[in-house]
């Protein structure tokens, strides 16, 4: 079978500083290849992006059947593969949802492939295929992509991708394919188990997973994700749930420069939030952990930094051992677990002290941690970077299994302010972010 195509020239003109730019023409395509039932969209710019109303257009007016639109509920459905964008080619864009149709649901009973413009995946790519969903601008507009199956077989999604070994569920990873998801859902379309789908991969820089869910997954949720390609990503605010691992090696020796925060996001129903079977550097703050297999496996080196985390019941004990590698080069994991706490205090009377020092001090540590309280007699609040954070807990892997070397924190809070006695509290360990301590002080 020939493969059909659509080809749409167009010029692009866009306005940058007050400058109009005029682009040479550009020749949009979307192509269909029946005998591989693969729809291909490329060299859609930023500015023109692919939407899924241009896609059904054309697989009508060229009688290829494989993309369906239900208005009633603003679904469209797409029985074939779809891939984005091309290796080596300019860049193409591809929008799901908009202001005009703010609520759009794509079914896509096949694979997604965005593709790399460039490979291999550490080299810098100078163009771009994006797949996006949502609007970062408009919190309004929120879709939904689900994979269905396709002949009973599960299907993936597969970010800076290019399909190589399909027997074996393996692909080339380049630099260049990105996924962008905002206020939106990426999810199976049966939304169980049984229809899980196979994997996601996302092997391009630029992640972005803002105010999102991820489900139903029965492999890895984040596969491909790595440290290098992790300064411009961002994963805040978005569901983990009903998957199989979400984060896997995080990052490499190369990628110390780096340090990237995943923030507000809740890994719940998943067989391994965290999983360190290479070199790992990884920082969480305000996330929660619940109901899972196993919140984190870890056997490699690297570490672990958690501030201000929940953790929920398990149902099975998290996983420490080492690999014999790291146990003959003396590495492990270690795994911190650190909380904000507010330190009140006041006089007899219960009015505030301003001014007061605090002097922070523990066994664990030579370093004392100092803070001022403020016209409210606090300590500062969530607003301020001078909060004070304090160590829980540290687990750190040994060549035991299952028997991690375990640091608990306990600490000593010395209060002083002229005008009054000395405040000493002994022995306070941190069991809830934010917790207030309240120091009482006497006039001399």
């Amino acid at each position: 079978m020939r493969m059909r195509k659509l080809n749409l020239h167009f010029k692009v003109a866009t306005l940058c500083l007050g400058v109009i730019l005029v682009a040479p023409a550009v020749q949009a395509e979307i192509e269909y290849d029946p005998g591989k039932n693969i729809l291909k969209v490329y060299n859609y710019p930023d500015c023109l992006p692919c939407t899924l109303q241009i896609l059904f257009k054309a697989s009508q007016r060229n009688n290829w059947n494989v993309v369906e639109y239900h208005k009633d509920t603003n679904t469209y459905i797409i029985s074939a593969d779809l891939h984005i964008g091309k290796t080596g080619s300019v860049d193409t864009y591809f929008q799901i949802g908009n202001k005009k149709y703010p609520s759009t649901k794509l079914i896509v009973r096949g694979d997604v492939f965005v593709f790399p413009t460039t490979l291999p995946q550490a080299t810098k790519a100078k163009n771009i295929n994006r797949l996006i969903l949502g609007d970062e601008k408009n919190p309004k507009v929120k879709t939904i992509l689900a994979i269905g199956q396709f002949k009973n077989k599960r299907k993936g999604v597969y970010i800076s991708c290019i399909p190589h070994d399909i027997k074996y569920h393996r692909h080339k990873t380049g630099a260049g394919g990105e996924l962008q998801v905002f206020n939106s859902e990426v999810t199976s379309e049966d939304a169980n188990k049984a229809g899980a789908i196979r994997e996601i991969v996302m092997a391009g820089a630029n992640t972005q997973l803002v105010n999102s869910k991820i489900s139903w997954v029965k492999g890895q949720m984040t596969c491909g994700l790595r440290g290098y390609l992790m300064d411009k990503t961002k994963i805040e605010n978005t569901v983990f749930e009903n998957g199989g691992m979400v984060f896997r090696d995080f990052s490499t020796s190369r990628d110390r420069r780096f340090k990237k925060v995943i923030k507000n996001c809740r890994f719940q129903n998943c067989g391994t939030a965290i999983n360190a079977t290479s070199v790992i550097k990884i920082y969480l703050e305000n996330c929660k952990f619940i109901d899972n297999l196993l919140n984190w496996k870890l056997i490699a080196a690297g570490f672990i930094n958690l501030t201000d985390c929940d953790f929920g019941n398990l149902q099975k004990n998290n996983y420490y051992a080492l690999k014999e590698y790291c146990a003959k080069r003396n590495l492990s994991i270690k795994l911190t677990s650190e909380r904000h706490v507010i330190i009140k205090v006041t006089d007899s009377s219960g009015r505030p002290i301003t001014g007061a020092t605090i002097t922070i001090t523990t066994d664990n540590s030579k370093q004392p941690s100092v803070a001022k309280t403020g016209d409210n007699g606090e300590t500062p609040g969530k607003d301020s970077e001078l909060a004070v954070l304090l160590p829980q807990v540290i687990l750190e892997t040994t060549a035991i299994k299952n028997q991690p070397k375990i640091i608990e924190f306990m600490y000593t809070i010395t209060v002083n302010a002229p005008g009054y006695k000395n405040t000493i509290i002994k022995d306070f360990a941190p069991k809830k972010s934010w917790e207030i301590v309240t120091a009482v002080m006497q006039k001399i």
